[in-house]
């Protein structure tokens, strides 16, 4: 989301709020299509289908951007991380998970918006952005390394549950009362320091994974297709039970999705993107 921030405009054009509109419409509909024919439940046309929430809440956040924008960056971003807090101590979600994770994110999003504008923060922009030499990016992987290593480790010395993040500290708005305003806090610290390692151990001039990051997109986009159907495999076959059959059946999947990386398939999300031949400006 914080990237999303950073390429996010003040007043994005309505031509590109209907292409996202459009990529969710059709990625959603064919989503919850695939996930009716592998788990065998009814088709449901307005349900949210997996990783769909990611562009839903980019629409959702690029829609309030010429009111948003006008307020201090300071100020939105102070008030997006306290209202994320009020989130993990009170529901907000009203019964829809969506609503929860589109709070939980938004300061990430306010926080990339703010720092490739905001004449206060070059020094920040400028740290990002330093990135010219191989020592500067590759301690930075070194140091996100370390601290996913540090933080499965600490998760398993705790013998906290993997679902545990997702139930209780970013992906919903838990409502558990001040521990999970505790735990939110020192995830989005943790998340705020990882992505900065990240970012900073991504070179700024042009390499041999370029072409592959400008290709993302489908990969977002289709990947449930292969993704879930291989989970329903798994979920509904009790044979397939044991950890190196799943194991081998999510390595195997993974690897089919990187047929998206394809370079074809980029122009094809394009025209997709642009069904609806409308003349709304640039």
């Amino acid at each position: 989301m914080f990237v999303s921030g950073w390429f996010s405009k003040a007043k994005p054009s309505t031509r590109s709020i209907i292409q996202l509109c459009t990529l969710f419409v059709i990625c959603n509909t064919v989503g919850n299509l695939v996930w009716s024919l592998s788990n065998g439940v009814p088709f449901r046309l307005f349900r949210l289908a997996v990783v769909m929430w990611y562009l839903l809440a980019l629409i959702v956040y690029r829609l309030a951007m010429p009111l948003v924008s006008k307020v201090p960056c300071a100020l939105l971003a102070i008030g997006a991380f306290v209202l994320s807090w009020l989130a993990a101590f009170h529901p907000v979600d009203f019964g829809y998970p969506f609503l929860g994770r589109l709070v939980a994110f938004f300061p990430f999003f306010v926080l990339g918006y703010a720092v490739s504008r905001e004449q206060g923060l070059h020094h920040v922009r400028d740290w990002l952005l330093g990135n010219e030499s191989p020592r500067n990016w590759s301690i930075g992987c070194l140091v996100a390394l370390i601290l996913i290593l540090a933080t499965g480790a600490c998760f398993s010395l705790c013998g906290i549950q993997p679902g545990f993040i997702t139930r209780n500290v970013t992906f919903s708005a838990s409502g558990g009362g001040f521990r999970s305003v505790q735990w939110r806090i020192a995830f989005q610290i943790l998340y705020l320091v990882m992505g900065a390692c990240f970012l900073k151990a991504c070179p700024t001039h042009e390499t041999v994974l370029s072409g592959f990051g400008r290709r993302t997109l489908p990969v977002y986009l289709f990947h449930p297709y292969v993704l879930v159907p291989v989970a329903a495999l798994i979920a509904n076959r009790p044979e397939l039970a044991s950890w190196p059959v799943r194991y081998a059946l999510m390595g195997i999947s993974a690897l089919a999705t990187l047929i998206f990386f394809h370079p074809r398939v980029q122009p094809f999300v394009s025209r997709m993107a642009s069904w609806p031949k409308l003349r709304t400006g640039s």
